[in-house]
């Protein structure tokens, strides 16, 4: 296979447009919205792993299992799992299908429903998190705490609700399957919700347990574990926020201008300094290659590709300035440490070295670790490339 490949992981609720759309025929037409824009990658020559949330769906079913358990048996919640994934693999798969014959593309579509294998000892199952289900009197909750062993809390004089681990995914059980569908020309729809959330005994048998993993999670495992070349989550918010659907919600995308601000607001006099690479304008990055401003680092060294050894390393990108305030200065770091007398600093640690350097003491060492610190520094190809910002 020659094409690059994406790794997509569509949110949940971006198949729920809102409350007044939640109806299976509105999820249908939110996956043929949705399967458009991913048609329109494949046909510019990109092979696609398709991964989707899972969370709204599952409640429903969870929902109509609880008022049908007068009558018939409550469905598992791994259960939930895999009959979500049939359905948004349904939905998801027969789209694409529609697109490519309306767009002349001949290539094959599968969902597999896919397990995805965690640990027990995961610390998330000593403390449970994730709320599930409809809310219970405190009656009803302890009911279900005895006799099905549950984990309930109460939820801010709302009522009680069942909670379960959310553990960190260790394997994509069908990876192989996915790799060898991929490497066939196949567009593969996968790791629904997360996966289904199982466990491997002493002998490597597999069983479902109640958990929900997080579908992002999943879907970075997987791009790593495929190489993938891209990394895209699609989601119905229109961007990434800090403190989301809270009154001091917070654009990351504008987070770094809105704290120069809040520093400058706390100094009655002085400067802001900052160090960092830079670009002029957010627009200059849209035609450079990713790998030019996303940075990775591990131990101080740059690291590998963002998608290898997830939640191991740092991910960075250039500080855009037209997302800050306006500067006082703006100049390279070389520049900066040359008008604040770095070059003095070198002279004299040259001087003391070249007196000393027949029979060094430990201060004569410093001074020659001073010129070669100072060299890094000023390293116009390196460190003393980054920018000095000052307000």
């Amino acid at each position: 296979m020659t094409n690059r490949l994406a790794v997509i992981a569509i949110g949940g609720n971006s198949l729920i447009k809102d409350k007044q759309h939640q109806s299976v025929e509105d999820q249908y037409q939110a996956a043929h919205d949705t399967a458009g824009h991913i048609a329109k990658m494949i046909k510019d020559g990109w092979n696609v792993a398709v991964a989707h949330g899972n969370g709204p769906q599952v409640g429903f079913i969870l929902r109509r299992s609880e008022l049908a358990r007068h009558e018939l048996h409550e469905v598992p919640l791994d259960v939930c799992g895999a009959d979500s994934q049939g359905a948004i693999g349904y939905a998801l798969q027969q789209s694409l299908q529609n697109h490519f014959l309306d767009m002349g593309i001949d290539q094959p579509v599968a969902t597999i429903v896919t397990q995805t294998e965690v640990s027990t000892h995961d610390p998330a199952f000593r403390n449970p998190t994730k709320p599930i289900g409809s809310f219970m009197d405190e009656a009803e909750a302890m009911t279900r705490r005895e006799r099905d062993k549950w984990d309930v809390v109460e939820d801010a004089g709302r009522g009680w609700r069942r909670v379960v681990a959310s553990p960190i995914p260790v394997r994509i059980v069908e990876e192989p399957s996915v790799r060898a569908l991929i490497a066939a020309g196949h567009i593969v729809i996968t790791v629904g919700g997360g996966g289904i959330p199982v466990v491997a005994d002493e002998q490597g048998h597999l069983k479902g347990i109640a958990a929900v993993i997080d579908k992002d999670f999943a879907s970075s495992l997987l791009a790593s574990r495929l190489g993938a070349d891209t990394f895209i989550i699609s989601t119905a918010v229109e961007k990434v926020a800090l403190n989301f659907g809270k009154p001091d919600e917070k654009s990351v995308q504008h987070a770094t201008g809105a704290w120069v601000r809040d520093v400058r607001s706390l100094l009655v006099e002085g400067t802001v300094l900052a160090f960092d690479y830079c670009t002029a304008r957010t627009a200059d990055l849209a035609v450079v290659p990713w790998r030019q401003w996303l940075r990775t680092y591990r131990g101080h060294e740059r690291g590998a590709h963002y998608l290898r050894d997830v939640g191991l390393q740092d991910i960075t990108a250039q500080v855009c300035l037209d997302q800050l305030p306006a500067t006082k200065a703006v100049r390279t770091q070389a520049q900066f440490l040359q008008r604040w007398g770095i070059e003095e600093l070198v002279e004299e640690g040259r001087t003391a070295w070249a007196a000393a350097a027949g029979a060094p003491n430990l201060a004569a060492l410093r001074m020659r670790s001073r010129l070669r610190e100072a060299e890094s520094l000023l390293d116009i190809d390196g460190l003393g490339g980054f920018l000095a910002l000052e307000w």
